[in-house]
């Protein structure tokens, strides 16, 4: 077992876990990474991605209100970041065209001013592990995905009771999008605050 961890200001702390340990089905391959991160919460927050997956962690975030925290995909990765005196921009998203058969997904956490309602925004209902989401899906590109996406999916992660919410994004492209798909939702189930 491997693990990785990133300290970044006292609000979120970040650690990859990468672990032999089978699993089964639910659209992951057999072998899985873990991906743990703390914000706003006692205990870490974490979900599981392929093994074949690749993660970046911009670095330097503090002074952000959003913070993307991680890339995920099978694509080449790191991405580009641009840096201003109180902020740091990081987008996959626009790195160039997607591989044909990629796959990339940010993971964002933002801070919403007054309690965000599940119900003012558009979606299919989902409940996962630490709350109920909304998901979106969109043939072709959307939610600033990169040309050359055939499908975007955006979820919005509600958590009781905080004012950071997460927002996770995937770009996938042919071939393998309805694989990639099921790989970018058990993820998503995978998600747990233990």
């Amino acid at each position: 077992m491997k693990l990785a961890t990133l300290l970044l200001g006292a609000a979120l702390l970040i650690s990859e876990v990468t672990s032999s340990r089978p699993v089964s089905g639910r659209g992951l391959t057999t072998f899985v990474k873990h991906f743990s991160f703390t914000i706003q919460s006692p205990r870490p927050f974490t979900f599981s991605y392929p093994a074949s997956w690749s993660v970046y962690r911009p670095k330097n975030l503090m002074g952000s209100v959003d913070i993307t925290f991680a890339y995920l995909g099978n694509v080449r990765l790191p991405v580009p970041c641009t840096r201003h005196p109180s902020s740091v921009f990081c987008s996959a998203f626009r790195s160039g065209p997607l591989s044909r058969g990629g796959v990339v997904v940010s993971w964002d956490s933002h801070v919403v001013l007054g309690a965000p309602s599940v119900k003012a925004v558009k979606g299919i209902p989902m409940k996962l592990g630490v709350g109920p989401a909304k998901l979106s899906i969109r043939s072709g590109r959307a939610f600033g995905c990169p040309v050359g996406t055939g499908r975007s999916l955006s979820v919005d992660v509600f958590r009781t009771g905080v004012s950071t919410q997460f927002l996770v994004a995937a770009c996938l492209r042919q071939p393998g999008i309805a694989l990639h798909q099921q790989q970018v939702l058990a993820m998503l189930n995978s998600l747990h605050n233990d």
